[in-house]
């Protein structure tokens, strides 16, 4: 289904599902919530279960919406993200290690 975002209404980033399916540009959110999850689905990066190892509860998920604008402000794409909750992790139960993040002189 192709949309066009020249019709789509200016407003805030929805927080949360019902603000999705109320929002006027429901359409859009819900194309780009389809299309997040068929690139996850279609990598195979995960299995969805309803319990974690050793009867434990999976990671908590959670769905960012953000609006993607040109150097215009204009709305230029509806961007949906299906992310896990790492901040509710606990040390030794969920992992043992941590790593700081590295740049490499080349980097800079």
């Amino acid at each position: 289904m192709k949309l066009d975002v020249m019709n789509a209404v200016d407003e805030e980033n929805p927080k949360s599902w019902r603000q999705v399916m109320a929002s006027p540009n429901k359409a859009f959110w819900l194309k780009a919530a389809y299309d997040e999850m068929s690139a996850i689905t279609g990598m195979c990066t995960f299995d969805l279960v309803s319990e974690g190892p050793d009867g434990r509860r999976p990671l908590a998920t959670k769905w960012v919406w953000t609006t993607k604008r040109n150097i215009k402000g204009d709305i230029e794409k509806f961007k949906v993200r299906w992310v896990a909750r790492g901040n509710l992790q606990k040390k030794g139960l969920d992992y043992n290690e941590t790593f700081p993040p590295v740049a490499s002189l080349a980097t800079l």
